[in-house]
């Protein structure tokens, strides 16, 4: 280090490191200098008492969605739901580790969903993509839910990661179901998939298998992908099973963003509906009409982070109802 670097009082922070390797080894540390000097050992970056815990995961063909230069296609990538205890926490610490050595970025987005237009404002981001391991830490959580993001740079890159957390309480890191990828998501969640031809109507009960008193709320997400980028928003909602009209509060896009999404995929999404156990539910959709000599199905993609059990006879009860009968 030069002289005019070290010029008067100055304080410098030395770190010692092994690249890729987490294996415990020894080491001296000798500093040589012309002017009286002290070296004193900083403590741990992770406070003994701190909670810690980690997740694996890997980014897949269809979520690995790249850097977010393309909105739409950042938005396909992995998301965890971080839990954040009453009282909120003062200090968090999120490590992204991918063995593979591909470069990478963490973002935070406050509340239930990651919503597109909130990630150059709302989000929290870790900086610049960095080879290997990226670090995020955030002052002053508040109680709630907290949606993290983890993303490579480059898109369709196929790839294992650890995403490890550190904070003075315990909190809970949970897949989240999104709707921004045109299958399903990544183990343990949970994708069931509804064909339906131009034109028709579905209307399908949704009830929780595990719907027992003081089981957990289920995450679902929606999307109808269909053939069609023009025209009116296609349907898709849930309702309450005992008015069967009256939609229950979801996440869903801007309108402005909901059009943009449809001119640009062809599919209007659901963000999150929170599904109360012990409920009944019936999710409604329509597939657009196509253009003539245009036959393409839509396709119906539900996710959750739990089994749900389908039921599609009133789909059938209300196209029968509605069929013509002809005439003897």
């Amino acid at each position: 280090m030069s002289r005019a670097a070290a010029r008067g009082e100055s304080e410098f922070v030395l770190v010692v490191s092994q690249n890729a390797s987490k294996a415990p080894f020894n080491f001296t540390l000798q500093v040589c200098t012309d002017v009286p000097c002290t070296l004193a050992q900083l403590p741990p970056l992770v406070p003994e008492d701190y909670s810690s815990g980690a997740v694996r995961g890997q980014w897949t063909r269809r979520s690995a969605g790249g850097c977010s230069n393309s909105l739409w296609s950042y938005a396909q990538n992995p998301q965890w739901c971080l839990q954040v205890p009453d009282g909120g926490l003062a200090d968090l610490m999120l490590i992204l580790e991918c063995p593979a050595g591909q470069t990478v970025n963490l973002r935070v987005f406050k509340g239930n969903v990651a919503r597109p237009d909130s990630l150059r404002l709302g989000a929290t981001s870790s900086g610049a993509y960095r080879r290997g391991c990226c670090f995020l830490r955030v002052s002053d959580l508040a109680p709630g839910p907290h949606i993290v993001v983890v993303s490579t740079f480059r898109p369709d890159v196929c790839a294992d990661y650890r995403l490890a957390w550190h904070a003075p309480r315990p909190i809970r890191l949970r897949p989240q179901p999104h709707p921004f990828v045109d299958g399903a998501l990544a183990h343990p969640l949970l994708c069931s998939v509804r064909v339906l031809r131009p034109g028709q109507r579905l209307r399908l009960k949704i009830d929780l298998a595990n719907g027992a008193p003081g089981a957990e709320v289920a995450h679902v997400s929606l999307r109808l992908q269909t053939g069609c980028t023009k025209g009116q928003l296609p349907l898709v909602e849930i309702c309450n099973a005992k008015d069967g009209t009256q939609p229950v509060p979801c996440e869903r896009l801007e309108e402005a963003d909901a059009e943009q999404y449809f001119q640009a995929s062809g599919a209007v999404v659901v963000l999150l509906a929170d599904l109360l156990p012990g409920e009944s539910y019936v999710l409604r959709a329509q597939a657009p009409r196509q253009p003539f000599g245009n036959r393409d199905e839509a396709k119906l993609y539900i996710t959750s982070d739990q089994r749900l059990l389908l039921d599609s006879s009133t789909s059938s009860k209300a196209s029968a109802a509605a069929r013509p009968r002809r005439r003897h």
